[in-house]
């Protein structure tokens, strides 16, 4: 009995002091008593034993697992500190543990804990929900880890992120994986500030969003100065019609005066469409002019939220410049339509306005030509497809400057006229030329020296580059194979000096479609 209390005696004295000798890292005082523990215990057991590696040995199998427990501890207390940054204390940190031991990086709500874990590793990218992870890093401006993340996610994930609060980088970042909301994230971060976000805006982008209560269908076509897009509205579809809008650009400032124009003159237009069955209707004009400067100063999120648009009527059957009239069964057709735009520009002459630019892109359809001629000219005879001029928010009035034209189908002296002004019904006639030459010969009529100095012009508005000398490079030998009469009417409709009246190309085209 007394052997046995000795032995006890002797473990429990030794396991004593190597747990203060564990102790003393946090106090040296304590390393002397951890000796002198070891020691009387160890002595104790020797005395039991008789035999010293008996009493090692003995002495070492309970203090064996205190010092495997103490490392486990000591880890896990230095992991918490780590990770909390909290200095619990070694009891706090002990109580907390055992009631944290399912732990898990999926189910931390700390942002600070997840930031300082997840740059680690790479594990939490393994949780079924990777939301919160993304939020966390985006509010830490943590770049790389909010890429990393979402990156790995599900669109429902995607789509949750998406309607978070975050800083407009973030948005942006977004919108390079979340493509089917990119236009709307971009928007996002555009108006959050982020001007790269800005500076990425397609037209396209349009697509899906709603401009002055139309919801934007499709994108219809892009030209040099203006994009088309398809709306709706009540079920009915439209064409919306937005200028392209650089603040440098000298084309802009014309622009800018041209919406000013169509907006004092809304209601002349209009009434203008609706005069002419072969004019495109124009149902409204929608800009504010507060808004127009702003744009003009750079502010891309006032032209991507509220454009200045025009709304016209919606032609399904696309434009002239889609179709193949070269082939010799096809000139009837051609005439026909070229009968039908003279008289709709006789409308327009007659009120006192320009066109300018007519050209085969803005020669529209109700509905699609048929593939055979024969049936295309029924068609257009019989009134169930229709031919209009469409783009009358280009028209301006007679004498003063033109602000929208198509280099390859304008007069020298219609391009003089966006400087000096004095545009004249005879520009549209060149025009009106130069778009028959493109249909029967499927060749631009305006020479490659023509168009290199009205681009030269365009950039420094020399006027004494428009030399007139520049008509005779042109080349008509293209119209070869069409019929003398009609070639030679079209080198009068585009003759530098006097060239016919809209009433008279009315007149010669239709004649030589029966």
């Amino acid at each position: 009995m007394i052997r046995e209390l000795i032995r006890k005696f002797g473990i429990v004295i030794f396991s004593l002091g190597v747990i203060l000798s564990l102790f003393s890292i946090y106090d040296l005082l304590l390393l002397p008593f951890s000796f002198l523990f070891s020691i009387v215990g160890y002595l104790a057991l020797l005395l039991i034993y008789r035999d010293y590696k008996k009493a090692l040995v003995e002495a070492f199998k309970v203090p064996l697992i205190i010092i495997l427990i103490f490392i486990a501890v000591y880890i896990s207390i230095h992991k918490f500190h780590y990770f909390y940054e909290i200095d619990a204390g070694i009891l706090g940190t002990i109580v907390y543990l055992i009631f944290r031991l399912r732990w898990s990086i999926c189910k931390e709500t700390n942002c600070k804990i997840i930031i300082k874990s997840t740059k680690r590793s790479r594990d939490y990218l393994e949780c079924k929900n990777l939301v919160r992870f993304a939020e966390c890093f985006a509010k830490a401006d943590e770049e790389f880890l909010f890429v990393q993340t979402i990156s790995k996610m599900k669109k429902s994930e995607l789509e949750k992120i998406s309607n978070a609060d975050l800083p407009a980088k973030y948005y942006y970042l977004l919108s390079q994986f979340y493509l089917d909301k990119r236009a709307e994230l971009l928007m996002r971060a555009c108006k959050d500030g982020y001007r790269q976000a800005c500076s990425e805006w397609k037209p396209t982008m349009w697509r899906g969003q709603e401009i002055n209560g139309y919801k934007i269908v499709d994108f219809i076509s892009e030209g040099g100065l203006s994009y088309v897009l398809k709306g709706e509205k009540k079920g009915v579809f439209y064409a919306i019609k937005i200028p392209k809008i650089n603040p440098t650009s000298f084309t802009t400032k014309n622009i800018k005066e041209m919406l000013l124009d169509i907006k004092n003159e809304e209601s002349v237009l209009v009434q203008i469409s609706e005069k002419s069955d072969n004019i495109v209707r124009i149902y409204a004009v929608h800009f504010d002019e507060p808004d127009i400067y702003a744009i003009l100063r750079g502010d891309i999120l006032t032209y991507i939220k509220n454009p200045p648009h025009i709304v016209l009527e919606y032609m399904s059957g696309g434009s002239a410049n889609d179709y193949d009239f070269t082939n010799p069964r096809w000139r009837k057709v051609v005439y026909l339509i070229i009968a039908k735009i003279a008289s709709a520009l006789e409308v327009i002459h007659n009120n006192g306005y320009v066109h300018s630019d007519v050209k085969p892109h803005n020669i529209l359809f109700t509905s699609t030509l048929p593939k055979k001629s024969e049936e295309a000219l029924k068609g257009l005879l019989n009134g169930r497809i229709k031919v209009k001029l469409s783009d009358l928010g280009s028209a301006v009035k007679v004498g003063e400057k033109a602000f929208q034209l198509t280099p390859e189908y304008a007069s020298i002296e219609h391009v003089k006229s966006t400087v000096l002004g004095g545009i004249s019904p005879s520009d549209d006639i060149y025009s009106l030329g130069a778009t028959t030459f493109k249909l029967l010969t499927g060749k631009v009529l305006n020479s490659p020296q023509m168009l290199q100095v009205y681009n030269d012009f365009f950039s420094t508005l020399n006027v004494s580059l428009l030399d007139s000398k520049l008509y005779t490079t042109r080349d008509f030998t293209p119209l070869r194979n069409v019929e003398p009469d009609v070639a030679n009417f079209i080198i009068y409709m585009t003759s530098p000096g006097k060239r016919p009246n809209v009433s008279e190309v009315f007149r010669f085209f239709y004649s030589k479609v029966f």
